[in-house]
């Protein structure tokens, strides 16, 4: 993205709202695939296991993006705006996996 900043600067501020709505649908078709494939897998009792697992490990992300980067860059002018971005970041992935996992169990149960 900073080559493109450098570049094409006009370019890059009109596409960079849309990269982060961008970058989770990517990566929940990355995670929903395999989940996909698996289906007997997830609707396992195991599979729930695991769904609690995952949802577990991205709540504590979301909290410790948001706390850590805190500690970290408490020095930073704009500190609470950078906790929330990555808090966000880390955060809202747990968001897209979970609705893209029901939406692949509904089209495949129905």
């Amino acid at each position: 993205m900073g080559c493109l900043c450098r570049l094409f600067p006009k370019v890059s501020k009109s596409i960079r709202p849309f990269l982060p709505p961008l970058s989770v649908f990517v990566t929940s078709l990355c995670v929903g695939a395999p989940l996909a494939i698996n289906i007997n897998a997830v609707m396992s009792p195991f599979g729930l296991t695991i769904l609690l697992l995952v949802i577990a490990f991205h709540l504590s992300a979301f909290v410790l993006g948001y706390v850590m980067s805190g500690l970290v860059f408490h020095k930073a002018p704009d500190v609470k705006a950078l906790q929330r971005t990555l808090s966000y970041e880390t955060g809202i992935v747990l968001i897209s996996h979970v609705l893209f996992t029901f939406m692949y169990l509904f089209v495949y149960l129905s």
